[in-house]
């Protein structure tokens, strides 16, 4: 029996497409019930818990033992959870989780310990200042060098992942299979809601550009006001559409430019149906190692919205996968006022979204099928 692990994670859009879809694939791959099991911080703990077990009901929602230097008592209820239900096989979301399951490996409670890796996690947290604890930081490096290293099968979300592992922690096998962040199947099942450009003010004339998802630190939102100015001041027909919180930062943007900037906040289901009235997605973030290996989600959503894609350079394989399939812009190459793309381009690039980053699509489907083959190897 299979079950996905999370540590510390809440409820969100990401988890939904990124978790819940995947053990939902898993069961109907398998034909058994993969198990869903989520240490969650005791602040908000029901809240997070109904919200888990509404999206995903064979999960088991486990309290979170406080402070992340004291990950490793939460060996205890996963010990008895696993030993109880008789899962074989554990699937990893990042290090941590991962060491927790080499360790009842060790113990012989579980056979098989798969990685998903979704980043660098030491370079995340010394880039982000995330934790402001060297000996932590240095503790985790090693956690996550363990992990990758003697985990029995590896998921990244990018080559450029691959590499890092390679080059920082020495990894020389080929036990490892590349699945990039993939579309939220709730976008694909629901049915789109009408929503219109003058809905938000915006002319059939105007190139809207949108920015979906939150300002956290490597997100680098500095780094994209500073485009979006630039855009704004070069173009008459530029428009914005922010779809993110109005912390402090956005309301300087907003406050700069109100009539061309807009700013709102909407549910998860209704994020395709607004962000399908732009014309460009925006991925502008700093040329960190974080970013170098990242898979953003926001990249194949926006594809999927019929969005041309604007992206820094060294996104992990995005830039790569732009150049080959003429879906995007460099923007450190813009040299000239941004047109609408067609209705023949928007049409394609919905359908490129589809064929490389469905779930429903055979691409990623058959490299769910073959991380099953590998665990059942190894049953």
């Amino acid at each position: 029996m299979i079950a996905y692990l999370t540590l510390g994670e809440k409820y969100s859009g990401i988890f939904s497409g990124q978790v819940v879809d995947v053990c939902y694939l898993l069961s109907e791959q398998t034909g058994e019930n993969v198990a869903l099991i989520c240490f969650v911080s005791l602040r908000n703990f029901k809240k997070e818990k109904i919200k888990i077990k509404n999206a995903y009901q064979n999960s088991i929602v486990l309290p979170l033992f406080p402070k992340l230097k004291n990950w490793r008592f939460n060996i205890i209820l996963l010990f008895l959870v696993t030993k109880f239900k008789k899962y074989d096989t554990l699937i990893c979301r990042n290090s941590i989780p991962a060491t927790l399951g080499l360790k009842l490996k060790k113990r012989a409670i579980i056979k098989n310990v798969i990685l998903d890796g979704r980043g660098a996690e030491y370079e995340q947290y010394i880039e982000y200042n995330i934790l402001s604890n060297y000996k932590l930081e240095k503790k985790l490096r090693q956690v996550e060098s363990d992990a990758v290293k003697n985990v029995d099968f590896r998921i990244a979300v990018s080559e450029k992942l691959v590499e890092y592992w390679k080059n920082t922690f020495n990894y020389y096998k080929n036990d490892h299979i590349i699945i990039p962040c993939s579309l939220n199947r709730i976008h694909e099942n629901l049915e789109s809601k009408k929503i219109h450009r003058k809905d938000f003010g915006f002319k059939n004339s105007d190139v809207v550009l949108v920015y979906c998802g939150s300002i956290s630190g490597w997100q680098s939102f500095k780094k994209m006001f500073k485009f979006i100015k630039s855009q704004i001041l070069q173009n008459k027909d530029i428009k914005v559409l922010l779809l993110t919180k109005e912390l402090d930062e956005v309301k300087i943007l907003v406050s700069e430019f109100p009539d061309r900037v807009i700013c709102t906040w909407c549910s998860e289901k209704d994020v395709l149906p607004i962000i399908e009235l732009g014309d460009y997605g925006l991925i502008i973030r700093d040329n960190t190692i974080t970013n170098e290996v990242a898979c953003p989600v926001k990249f194949a959503e926006y594809l999927y919205a019929g969005l041309k894609v604007i992206i820094s350079e060294k996104i992990g394989d995005c830039n790569s996968f732009l150049l080959e399939n003429n879906c995007g812009i460099s923007a450190n190459k813009i040299n000239r006022s941004l047109n609408r793309p067609t209705i023949d381009e928007k049409t394609f690039f919905k359908s490129l979204a589809l064929k490389k980053f469905s779930k429903n699509h055979e691409i990623i489907n058959s490299k769910y099928k073959l991380l099953l083959k590998k665990i059942r190897k190894n049953a």
